[in-house]
């Protein structure tokens, strides 16, 4: 899959000027920025959380944990996004705001049978260059564009066989379009502009297996594995030239992604988690004239801690909060000027109930820093804010 990232690695010693997106989303062959968290809850300690049990809200890869829902639940979320690139001879800042997710579930049989669905961004990109070219004979603009995105929806089915075990199983499927658009822009009224766009639909079905247990009552693991799911990616020219339509040869998907986590309760209140999520990028994605030399593995690693609130009736306000605090590093699966790109964020959470505790609002913000100016030839700092709101009805139970 050809992107603007090659054109802008060849262009960026002539001076353009880019005004969108983020630089690390640039790599040619890729699929921009992966998009993982587990949820707002868990994005404020660490982009972790995949073994904390929530009655309340719907947690994207704890799926198996949805047996703790005690009525027919809903969970929807939206993001902003800011960027702050600093690059040679070049800053500048973006910023963008986009849905972040939805998950409703249904239990058929409380705390034993649950079935849901999920509907999130897998991974997303933004980018966008424009170079002015001053010749003897002409002068005119050339603007490069890779805009697009890939989402996963989920249907699933959860069993609880004992209160202490949890099992989920995920029918996947992804689905997206990704567009690189090339433009001239002339200054001279003699010459006509011109335009050219590759648009790039992939969709497939893969599968997952979510798993959960307590081993002591203070002391919760779970984990996931997704499959490499079988996609196909038809490509679609758009120009004056051509109106072309094929599918890409050759087996494509999105590598195998696995994770583990934990949770540890101290005291009433307060509880430590900390996981690990990897997807083997290094394998590659199976797009024609792929580069694997600049592909390696994805993972994710947080830690972070959550002081939950107080029931008491005469706690302070702050008390009947939830409060989160976490940190993480994460691998973005790509190499520039031949290294590996880090990220290394601070998070903080906050967690609002409402009608009398069985709805919430979470608030999850997430800060830090990305790349490298001397390894990688950029740097980023960047603010990451997600906001959702869970709630429920117990309408399927109460009509059954």
């Amino acid at each position: 899959m050809k992107t603007a990232g090659a054109v802008f690695l060849m262009w960026i010693s002539l001076n353009p000027f880019l005004f969108g997106g983020s630089y690390f989303e640039s790599q040619s062959h890729g699929l921009g920025l992966k998009y993982y968290y587990t949820s707002v809850r868990g994005m404020g300690m660490g982009n972790a959380g995949l073994a904390l049990h929530d009655s309340i809200s719907l947690a994207q890869y704890a799926i198996s944990q949805w047996r703790h829902i005690r009525d027919t639940r809903f969970t929807a979320g939206v993001g902003y996004f800011q960027n702050f690139t600093d690059i040679p001879q070049m800053n500048y800042y973006t910023s963008t705001a986009n849905f972040s997710g939805l998950s409703m579930a249904i239990p058929i049989q409380r705390k034993v049978w649950v079935i849901g669905f999920t509907l999130y961004p897998y991974t997303t990109i933004d980018v966008q260059y424009q170079r002015s070219v001053r010749t003897p004979d002409i002068d005119f603009e050339q603007i490069i564009a890779t805009r697009g995105n890939t989402s996963k929806a989920q249907f699933l089915i959860v069993w609880s066989p004992h209160r202490r075990l949890g099992i989920a199983l995920a029918g996947n499927y992804y689905f997206g379009v990704i567009r690189d658009k090339f433009q001239l822009q002339f200054d001279d009224g003699s010459f006509y502009d011109a335009g050219h766009e590759v648009e790039y639909r992939v969709q497939g079905p893969g599968g997952g297996i979510y798993l959960d247990v307590v081993p002591f009552p203070s002391f919760s693991l779970a984990g996931f594995v997704e499959v490499p799911p079988s996609l196909t990616v038809r490509r679609v020219f758009n120009s004056v030239l051509s109106t072309e339509a094929t599918y890409l040869p050759g087996k494509k998907a999105f590598p195998l992604k696995a994770g583990i986590g934990s949770a540890l309760k101290l005291g009433d209140r307060w509880t430590l988690v900390a996981d690990y999520v990897m997807q083997q990028w290094s394998r590659g994605f199976g797009l024609e004239k792929e580069t694997p030399e600049k592909l390696e593995d994805w993972f994710n690693l947080g830690v972070g801690i959550e002081r939950q609130l107080s029931r008491k009736r005469n706690a302070p306000l702050l008390s009947r909060l939830d409060w989160r605090w976490g940190l993480s590093v994460q691998k973005l699966g790509y190499r520039f000027n031949g290294n590996p790109v880090y990220q290394y964020a601070v998070h903080l959470g906050m967690g609002i109930p409402f009608f009398f505790y069985i709805s919430r609002f979470d608030i999850g913000l997430e800060a830090g820093i990305r790349g490298n100016r001397v390894k990688n030839g950029a740097q980023e700092r960047f603010v990451n804010l997600r906001v959702s709101i869970s709630t429920g009805e117990r309408w399927f139970l109460r009509f059954r």
